[in-house]
């Protein structure tokens, strides 16, 4: 499958938790989509937020279905962008 499609599934909202949970395993693209996913699963975004990309972690940050002991994780973030994007979280 190609990195267009692999992407465009990624991001969408229609695209079933366990199919996001294995594209939580690609590319570092891929990854920041679902990470912003509001579909990807809690246990997957718990994973994502131990993510060694800046994006993919604030990503997992801004998503309102990131659970709340994830957002406490990342709220001690070094990088600052990831503790503003857990700051705007609704959750």
């Amino acid at each position: 499958i190609s990195f267009h499609v692999q992407q465009a599934v990624a991001k969408n909202p229609n695209t079933p938790k366990e199919t996001l949970a294995m594209l939580a395993n690609k590319s570092i693209y891929i990854r920041r989509a679902v990470a912003g996913n509001i579909s990807t699963s809690k246990k997957t975004l718990k994973m994502l937020a131990k993510d060694g990309d800046i994006l993919v972690r604030v990503n997992v940050a801004g998503n309102p279905n990131t659970p709340k002991n994830t957002l406490a994780m990342l709220s001690k973030d070094y990088n600052s962008n990831v503790r503003t994007a857990v700051a705007r979280n609704s959750n």
